[in-house]
């Protein structure tokens, strides 16, 4: 069979073309042979870096930042430091943190926590930073909660404990807050509330974000101070006590990081459906801060061709992102 197979080869033609499409098919075959068999190093979990996190008006803190590698488990984006955060960060903190003194702030989608902790450091009475605990379904419920998607909320109170001296007399807490979830900002305002600012920076990052749960949200947030603004009043003893700008609503700014025109968009159709109006009150480095407030006829309107004319002017720097 041996001197057939050597014939074979070195007389037939096709014979010696099958013969060298196969050798490297074999080795090939012993190479996937050796993969599977060697042995297997352990891959972490996630990489964690402590970075000092700088703002003009504000004493340095420490933040941590969790990079996962199984990015199935839970979204990466809440875990690391955003440009939008320092932006609006310094817009606040400007003129004295003169926004901040004495009152109570809730940031939305907090992430890392470095917007909340920056205005815990102004003097400011109470922050709260919230975030979904939930994974991929409405409610965040204790039975249902991933331990990937449990770690959102550690990484913020781990935050919060490295940066525990620089706040002073404010408290600072860490809370659930589901965007989906109908009675979620309702809780968080009877809890903790209520509230003189309401601010988030980068939640519409993304256009496959469906940023109409996001206006649903704080519409939400709106009505429940409203209801509380109105048990207050009906309590003379404790209406000047509980909460010191019980005549107005909470002020809402928002930060975004410029990455496409049509999250800004949706996100003003979307607060135009429940009579809301997002200001621009200032831009820097690509990221614009909004006032959300109530809507004025026309103002969306010059809104969205300003920050469109604005994207064009800046397009050079969106490119590097």
């Amino acid at each position: 069979l041996a001197q057939a197979h050597w014939v074979l080869k070195q007389r037939c033609f096709p014979a010696q073309v099958f013969m060298s499409m196969a050798e490297p098919w074999q080795r090939m075959r012993r190479l996937w042979k050796q993969f599977l068999h060697a042995p297997r190093r352990p891959v972490p979990v996630s990489v964690n870096t402590t970075v000092e996190w700088k703002v003009r008006g504000a004493p340095s803190l420490r933040l941590r930042e969790d990079t996962p590698y199984d990015r199935g488990a839970f979204a990466t984006s809440g875990m690391a430091v955003w440009p939008a955060a320092r932006v609006l960060a310094e817009h606040l903190l400007a003129d004295g943190a003169a926004k901040l003194r004495g009152r109570r702030v809730l940031e939305l989608g907090a992430g890392t926590g470095a917007l909340g902790l920056a205005c815990a450091t102004a003097q400011t009475s109470r922050v709260v930073l919230t975030d979904c605990l939930a994974g991929d379904g409405g409610s965040a419920k204790s039975s249902e909660v991933a331990p990937g998607c449990r770690r959102q909320l550690e990484l913020l109170e781990h935050n919060v404990l490295l940066n525990r001296s620089q706040f002073g007399t404010c408290e600072v807490l860490v809370a659930d807050l589901d965007f989906r979830d109908a009675e979620a900002s309702a809780d968080v305002v009877r809890r903790y509330g209520p509230f003189d600012l309401v601010v988030g920076s980068d939640l519409t990052y993304s256009y496959l974000f469906d940023s109409r749960e996001l206006v649903t949200c704080i519409s939400r947030l709106l009505d429940a101070h409203t209801c509380i603004r109105r048990a207050l009043h009906a309590s003379a003893s404790t209406s000047t006590t509980v909460w010191k700008h019980d005549q107005c609503p909470p002020e809402v700014f928002l930060a975004h990081q410029y990455r496409s025109h049509a999250c800004m968009e949706t996100l003003i159709e979307h607060l135009k459906g429940i009579g809301m109006a997002a200001t621009e009150v200032h831009w820097e480095a690509g990221v614009v801060v909004l006032h959300i407030g109530p809507s004025a006829a026309g103002s969306d309107d010059e809104l969205s061709a300003k920050l469109r004319t604005s994207f064009r002017l800046h397009h050079s720097f969106y490119s590097s992102y």
